[in-house]
């Protein structure tokens, strides 16, 4: 049982990672992909592309492409798939590395949502399937289990009254981008 605990407690700090992904992706969507066609956001690789852009917008994408890929790498060690029980799946997807040895390998559709998606449906885009079946899930469903223990609990029912209740974190609203 104290195992089981502990291994909750470290998945649960993998949500630290949740701005990394967050900034990459809108970054992508605001400097990216209204720049490229659909064949680029298909075929060019993530850091070319930032490269491409001029300063000091390439400087900032080069620094949150930084901080992606640690963080990407930190979440595939911790979890290896998307799926929480994906190593009982036959079909689950292993979460892919964003490096070969020192080499960075991240094509620009694992990061954006391709055009005329929504940010919740199913696309390519890794970023949005790490935080959707992965990081907020993880973090509402903590959410979900401290109102039950809240409600269960006596002393906690005088601020009922007082304190709303905790809101999930819904993906839309976490990968929205201003225009």
């Amino acid at each position: 049982r104290r195992v089981h605990g502990l291994e909750n407690a470290e998945n649960l700090q993998m949500i630290t990672h949740i701005p990394a992904l967050v900034f990459m992706y809108r970054f992508a969507q605001q400097h990216l992909v209204p720049r490229m066609s659909v064949n680029d956001l298909l075929t060019k690789q993530l850091e070319g592309s930032i490269l491409g852009l001029d300063d000091p917008h390439k400087s900032i994408g080069l620094t949150l492409f930084k901080k992606f890929c640690v963080a990407w790498e930190e979440l595939r060690s911790r979890f290896v798939t998307y799926q929480q029980c994906g190593g009982e799946l036959v079909a689950a997807e292993k979460i892919p590395s964003v490096m070969e040895g020192l080499r960075s390998v991240v094509p620009v559709f694992a990061v954006v949502t391709m055009p005329d998606l929504k940010p919740t449906e199913e696309d390519s885009c890794a970023i949005i399937r790490m935080l959707k079946l992965r990081l907020l899930e993880q973090q509402n469903n903590l959410i979900m289990k401290s109102e039950i223990l809240m409600q269960q609990d006596s002393a906690s029912r005088i601020f009922e009254n007082v304190v709303d209740p905790f809101p999930v974190i819904d993906l839309a609203d976490l990968l929205a981008v201003d225009g």
